[in-house]
């Protein structure tokens, strides 16, 4: 499929896009929302950001994008992608997440909130609102200011009704978590 056919495609789609505060699920409305954040919206930029909103806030990888544009026939590189989720998160339409030291994790919730990791399965999910509750910071240097605080609170089952040290092997624990998960 043709660039000019996806972007046809993409203006044109039925299925409920959810973006904040864009009223229409089309590429018209996704374009206006990146023009909304100071960013030009290229078809291959709408393209990303639909993919990325399309299902509600997660937490993705630029591999999972690239993964799902192969799957629906999007023409992108891997490095496109991350050319366009960097500019995302640094114009704030997504927000950089620093949970594992080897890859960049996306969100596409910015609102203030702290995220659950399980050391099972490597899901990701926010943690509720009231979850945590953080003040304000003491001893910010002089001329300068907090832009962003990151919490993440790593998780563990309790197997038998006691807690698996980190030094324990989880090998034998299942994988299905018994909470609800954002797939990463």
């Amino acid at each position: 499929m043709a660039l000019s056919e996806q972007h046809h495609a993409l203006r044109h789609a039925e299925p409920a896009h959810r973006l904040r505060g864009v009223g229409a699920p089309t590429a018209d409305g996704v374009a206006r929302r990146l023009r909304a954040a100071g960013i030009r919206p290229t078809r291959q930029r709408v393209a990303i950001c639909s993919l990325l909103f399309g299902g509600g806030d997660r937490h993705v990888t630029a591999e999972v994008l690239f993964e799902e544009a192969q799957r629906i026939k999007i023409p992108i590189s891997l490095a496109t992608i991350y050319n366009c989720l960097h500019t995302f998160a640094k114009r704030r339409l997504i927000r950089e997440l620093f949970v594992d030291p080897t890859t960049t994790y996306y969100d596409t919730n910015t609102s203030d909130h702290c995220h659950f990791v399980s050391q099972v399965d490597g899901s990701i999910m926010d943690v509720p609102a009231a979850g945590i509750q953080l003040g304000p910071i003491e001893g910010v240097p002089e001329g300068l200011h907090v832009v962003d605080v990151q919490v993440v609170v790593r998780l563990r089952p309790k197997v038998d009704g006691r807690s698996i040290s980190p030094a324990e092997d989880l090998s034998g624990v299942s994988t299905t978590p018994p909470y609800p998960a954002t797939p990463v």
